[in-house]
């Protein structure tokens, strides 16, 4: 028969993990998965909005409330979180098009300066991600770089993970 002290240790490790467990399917799937920059055949040529603001920002996490009910046309350049960090060539003129999957509160592009102008609307919902565009005005290298953290449910423990997303663009 275990002592008292080695009970209490017992008891302690198996509620340590329940927490864990607890706290892990509170956030949800919100981890960023490696994608493939193929760009989706549903896109079509302008973005229209409805009018005045919606909600979906903050269900998604995405900045932008507005609600699209098109997406734009198909970009030159389609940027996915990935798990290898690379540059993407691009030129003058292409569109370059960022999709950051929802449940996650973002912010960004932080400090993106250079050749790339956003185009509007940028951070909007569409499908299971959030979508920002621009255009490569000129020739360098730009660093475009968003922050954000899980979205926790309502009255559940949830810890607070940050998560950065990086992507250099090379235009030519």
């Amino acid at each position: 028969m275990p002592s008292g002290t080695q009970f209490q240790r017992r008891c302690f490790l198996m509620i340590t993990v329940l927490l864990f467990f607890q706290v892990l399917t509170a956030c949800g799937s919100n981890a960023s998965k490696p994608t493939s920059t193929n760009v989706p055949a549903s896109h079509t040529s302008t973005p229209t909005l409805t009018s005045g603001s919606g909600t979906s920002g903050t269900k998604t996490g995405c900045p932008n409330h507005d609600n699209v009910t098109t997406p734009p046309g198909s970009p030159a350049l389609l940027l996915k979180p990935s798990a290898t960090r690379q540059s993407y060539l691009a030129h003058l003129g292409d569109t370059i098009e960022v999709d950051l999957p929802t449940g996650i509160a973002w912010a960004g592009p932080m400090n993106a300066t250079g050749g790339l102008q956003m185009q509007t609307p940028a951070g909007y919902a569409w499908k299971a991600e959030c979508i920002w565009r621009f255009v490569a005005r000129s020739t360098g290298t730009v660093k475009l770089a968003f922050d954000g953290y899980a979205l926790c449910k309502k009255a559940v423990p949830c810890l607070l993970s940050e998560i950065y997303e990086e992507f250099m663009v090379v235009v030519q």
